[in-house]
């Protein structure tokens, strides 16, 4: 599995990055940030940014969330290089390089692949016909044999 590619699909599916301006200091924080329900996938997301990145997060907080009524897990992390990373240029390459560890990311993030139908891009629609064609022809070749 190439992890990169499951953390791109994951991304397009619960990831956000934003900008902390600081005005007393002058300072600027980049962070990045994967909101989950799932307590799995935290312990997924550290061990896979620690193998791509080497890098821990700044802070998991655990939100309890009165009208769900469960926890939202937050691993959040504070680094500019990670921020840059996940540009849309270098998401879209890596779907259409490796479209089956994407997927297997933005479904590991939505859960179904019913989500993914409703909240479907261009983009990402014609990945899953691209899988689907490429199944079906291995699929075909195999029944040949």
């Amino acid at each position: 599995m190439r992890f990169e590619a499951w953390l791109a699909g994951l991304w397009d599916g619960d990831g956000t990055k934003y900008i902390i301006k600081r005005r007393h200091r002058k300072q600027v924080d980049y962070f990045v940030k994967i909101l989950t329900t799932s307590f799995l996938e935290v312990k997924r997301i550290i061990e896979f940014f620690d193998k791509v990145f080497e890098e821990q997060p700044y802070n998991t907080r655990a939100v309890y969330k009165e009208n769900r009524k469960r926890f939202l897990f937050k691993p959040r992390y504070d680094n500019k290089t990670l921020f840059n990373w996940f540009s849309e240029e270098r998401l879209n390459a890596l779907a259409m390089k490796y479209p089956i560890d994407y997927l297997s990311g933005l479904f590991w993030a939505e859960g179904s692949i019913v989500t993914m139908f409703l909240l479907a891009s261009a983009r990402l629609f014609s990945w899953l016909l691209q899988v689907f064609l490429l199944l079906r022809d291995l699929l075909q070749r195999s029944i040949q044999w």
